[in-house]
């Protein structure tokens, strides 16, 4: 087993007979974490069956052969967990309809979460909050406005995670290449 770094689509690191993986476990995170920071690229376990060498396109090199039904899993959890990223990235809508949207980074959902907890007491309305790209500020004007608001962002945080995760089971749970030709992520 090898682990294969991705950055912009070219294979950047390659690390061979990666023998403290359990391969029945997957890549332990701490593992696959200090690996991705140590190259800043997508980690990805493979067997040796793919050919694949620093500086080529995964493009073409994920193409290469019938991959086998344990690779096959992992590059589609793998897409999946990118989708959820970037679903959640393009942030919520405030108020719904509305067209304004707001941030769901880390950063964005520890800072809403925490001005929910004093949303009451200590938050000063209308309260100001910039969208998304920037390009405008909305005025929060109440504390049952803002409690909404951050329901609405937990709750396409919750949908982004659980929609992913309902199609990473039905992945998991796939014994043949055929079962995982039907599972698409349409999110």
């Amino acid at each position: 087993m090898r682990l294969i770094g991705i950055t912009a689509g070219k294979i950047v690191s390659l690390a061979f007979n990666v023998d403290t993986i359990d391969s029945r476990a997957g890549i332990d995170a701490a593992l696959k974490a200090e690996w991705a920071a140590k190259h800043n690229s997508t980690v990805l376990l493979s067997d040796d069956s793919i050919p694949a060498e620093p500086g080529d396109d995964w493009d073409d090199v994920k193409g290469v052969g019938e991959k086998p039904v344990p690779l096959r899993k992992t590059l589609t959890v793998d897409a999946i967990n990118a989708r959820t990223r970037e679903i959640i990235a393009a942030g919520y809508e405030w108020p719904p309809g509305s067209g304004q949207m707001f941030s769901l980074s880390d950063t964005a959902q520890r800072n809403l979460s925490e001005l929910d907890k004093i949303r009451d007491t200590l938050v000063e309305y209308p309260l100001q909050m910039s969208l998304l790209d920037d390009s405008a500020v909305y005025s929060v004007k109440d504390a049952a406005e803002l409690r909404n608001m951050y329901l609405t962002g937990l709750s396409a945080v919750k949908s982004a995670y659980g929609s992913g995760n309902a199609l990473k089971e039905k992945i998991h749970a796939a014994s043949v290449a055929e079962d995982l030709d039907v599972i698409a992520d349409s999110r």
